[in-house]
């Protein structure tokens, strides 16, 4: 008697295990299942999502006014993505009132955010961030993301990575695209401009911004302390100072 009600709270359990897992694909709608992207995280949050499997969190169009960071951390996240506007990302607007907007860190991961205009609080809101990366974290992002009004737009920090496809667009920040302590930024084909700074890298990181536009910044590229920015085919125009390298860092 005793082995068999063993065996049936170990059933209970490991179908409550199954019943907790995505198996197949599947699409969470914001606002018509769940109220905010918050809350389609909240949810996975009691989830595994199996291999080979996808959870795509689709935003509607709107202005979504967001009073505190959104940070990803599930364990599954690089099977995660997060969609709006893929045709017009200016409809899907992600507006922060907090110092951090999308935030990935200690080793979490996400696979994709595409389709958003990430809208700051300004770029004189101190260490404000916009789509940030710290610890070993991880973040991909899709073509289609404006990201507007931060101190720093997209930003990669202490063994951090963000991978973006190719054409985003980081405007109107003190920092546009930033790398600090062992970092990495792939940003080709970005528009990048009416920054203080629109490429900065530093602390042995790395922002490589091929074939992109670099204007209208107070500096277009800066590299300190052991680091580099690649900018093979980019176009300055417009910037106070184009290019800017000290400390054993390169632009090239």
């Amino acid at each position: 008697m005793k082995l068999n009600s063993i065996l049936l709270i170990f059933l209970i359990a490991f179908s409550s295990v199954l019943n907790a897992a995505f198996r197949e694909d599947v699409t969470l709608h914001v606002p018509s299942e769940y109220a905010t992207i918050h809350d389609a995280l909240y949810d996975l949050d009691e989830k595994t999502i199996s291999r080979e499997v996808t959870v795509t969190i689709q935003v509607e169009d709107g202005n979504y006014t967001i009073n505190d960071l959104l940070e990803i951390s599930h364990p599954n996240g690089c099977r995660i993505k997060i969609i709006g506007n893929l045709a017009n990302p200016e409809q899907a607007i992600l507006q922060f009132t907090s110092s951090t907007g999308i935030f990935v860190r200690n080793g979490a991961s996400i696979a994709l955010i595409d389709g958003f205009k990430i809208l700051g609080p300004g770029s004189s809101i101190l260490h404000s961030n916009g789509i940030h990366a710290q610890h070993n974290g991880s973040i991909k992002l899709g073509a289609n993301i404006i990201i507007d009004g931060w101190y720093s737009g997209l930003v990669s920090t202490w063994s951090s990575y963000i991978s973006c496809a190719s054409g985003i667009t980081v405007k109107n920040c003190y920092q546009g695209i930033y790398a600090y302590g062992n970092s990495i930024i792939y940003s080709d084909n970005a528009t990048v401009s009416n920054n203080d700074y629109g490429l900065f890298s530093i602390r042995n990181s790395y922002i490589q911004c091929n074939n992109a536009i670099v204007s209208n910044n107070t500096i277009g590229a800066f590299a300190d302390l052991m680091s580099g920015i690649e900018i093979i085919g980019t176009n300055f125009n417009g910037n106070q100072t184009d290019k800017q390298n000290t400390r054993d860092s390169k632009i090239y």
